[in-house]
């Protein structure tokens, strides 16, 4: 189990499992997007008290945005004629419109002929987005990894920001677009 604060592993990324343990999950479960939109919100949360969530500890509130976060993409799921539960994968068309409702707006990394493998060394800093990585989703800040697993020599096929960015291929760099 992962610790219930943040542990530091190595450079580039911070051990962590969103709140899933703190929320009475427990076990092994495939529930990346809920563990990236959790972070998504407790970011927000941290960046936006309200009178209703202004109360919270640390603790409560990490619980708070996983619960939120896996009762959303579970009902999400049900709604398209799956299982109720986001312990398992959820459906791009389940999880991209959360994403555009927060804010958020597709960045690719992927070009017409391109050969280029991109990394999260290669990313804007400074910056928090949600990482589509091959096969999973993961939350990263200013170039760290918030995950139960180091996923960082996944190939980037691109990332939801707040902002649209402009890619220049060769340098692997990005400018606001």
């Amino acid at each position: 189990m992962i610790n219930q604060t943040l542990t530091h592993y190595k450079k580039g990324l911070q051990l962590s499992d969103g709140g899933r343990e703190l929320s009475g999950y427990t076990g092994y479960a495939g529930d990346c997007v809920a563990r990236a939109l959790s972070h998504l919100y407790y970011y927000d949360l941290h960046m936006h008290k309200t009178p209703d969530t202004m109360h919270f500890t640390d603790i409560e509130a990490r619980a708070y945005c996983y619960k939120k976060a896996y009762d959303e993409l579970a009902l999400g799921m049900q709604s398209i004629g799956q299982p109720k539960s986001a312990r398992n994968g959820v459906h791009k068309k389940v999880y991209e419109p959360i994403f555009k409702r927060e804010g958020l707006v597709w960045n690719t990394c992927m070009f017409k002929g391109a050969k280029i493998r991109h990394r999260l060394e290669n990313l804007p800093r400074g910056v928090s987005y949600i990482l589509r990585l091959a096969r999973h989703l993961v939350y990263a800040h200013d170039n760290v990894i918030y995950d139960t697993w180091d996923c960082s020599r996944k190939m980037v096929y691109g990332f939801w920001a707040f902002k649209k960015y402009k890619t220049h291929t060769k340098e692997n760099n990005y400018e606001i677009g």
